[in-house]
């Protein structure tokens, strides 16, 4: 049987002094029919003329485009990818050595699975401090394998599965698909594209899965482009807008109580899913539960109390989503 083929989709703004290395990291795992794709959104640093020297390379392609956020590259390489599963990858990141072919042979052996994620491993340059990042790669880490559905509570309480963007992989047509919800350009996403492919597939229902090893370099180098606000309620504030904007954009509605789920459907979503590694962020899943229990379901009494239930329980007990019996 064809091995299934990847097309690898770069995006890059400024990031000159490590494009060769990440696309580097690249070329040396594609296989015969893989493709990278680099879109530069309009560099001023010396990226177009590193992008010039590589312009022969094999299954390379590259897109010169006017600055307009690393959504609106992505969105442009997407329209040029011509394999079913695609893999998204910030240009001062890299693969680490391996990572193609565990995305292929998990989406090979899975084909229910139509996006997969893969945490980071930090890499700090001298000066920078990488405890922040690092408390977030943290809450993001899930145990491997299949996640299950987590799209009520992503419409109703903005909880979300995945990594940054360095980590996704997705089948092509839910990319497409999240990008034709959300609508590029989309003002207000257009330096977030990590936000949009996440909480898109999470209310699309996509069936999601944890790769066991780490995929990425991570880098923390002081000029990261989401790291430009400092003041946290700011960046709480322009994170909550960019939440209910994907929302409702991707639901095509602004009122996610239009018709609330009932306290047995969320009470089911608690027990199937997977919960995060991070104790912390198991108990603030929970407590998203429980408040959704009390204020945002149907159901009887006992009914919220059982879901109130599943919660605490699956706080308490990780690990990966349960398969229902068909």
């Amino acid at each position: 049987m064809p091995r299934l083929q990847i097309s690898v989709i770069v995006s890059n703004y400024n990031y000159g002094r490590f494009l060769a290395e990440t696309i580097a990291s690249v070329l040396s795992q594609l296989g015969p029919e893989d493709e990278i794709i680099v879109v530069d959104d309009g560099s001023t640093d010396e990226s177009r003329e590193i992008l010039k020297s590589l312009a022969g390379a094999s299954r390379l392609r590259i897109i010169l485009q006017r600055n307009s956020g690393s959504l609106d590259a992505l969105a442009n390489g997407l329209t040029l990818a011509r394999n079913e599963i695609v893999t998204f990858l910030d240009a001062d990141d890299w693969y680490l050595e391996g990572h193609l072919e565990r995305v292929r042979t998990l989406f090979e052996e899975h084909r229910e699975i139509d996006f997969a994620f893969a945490r980071g491993r930090i890499h700090a340059a001298p000066g920078s401090d990488p405890r922040a990042s690092a408390a977030i790669l943290r809450r993001m880490e899930y145990p491997p394998g299949p996640v299950g559905s987590n799209a009520l509570v992503a419409a109703l309480a903005s909880d979300w599965v995945g990594s940054p963007t360095s980590g996704l992989a997705l089948r092509r047509p839910l990319a497409r698909a999240i990008f034709e919800r959300v609508g590029v350009p989309a003002p207000g996403l257009a330096m977030f594209p990590d936000a949009v492919l996440v909480r898109g597939a999470d209310l699309l229902g996509a069936r999601k899965y944890a790769l066991a090893e780490a995929g990425f370099g991570y880098r923390i180098h002081g000029a990261n482009h989401h790291r430009s606000l400092r003041e946290p309620f700011e960046r709480w504030r322009q994170r909550r807008n960019r939440t209910r904007s994907i929302r409702n954009r991707c639901l095509q509605s602004s009122a996610p109580d239009s018709d609330p789920p009932s306290a047995s459907a969320l009470a089911d979503e608690a027990k199937l899913r997977a919960w995060p590694c991070s104790g912390r962020a198991r108990i603030q899943l929970a407590l998203i539960y429980v408040l959704l229990a009390v204020r945002r379901c149907r159901g009887s009494f006992r009914q919220r109390v059982e879901l109130a239930i599943a919660a605490a329980r699956r706080a308490v007990r990780n690990g990966p989503a349960r398969v229902q019996d068909p």
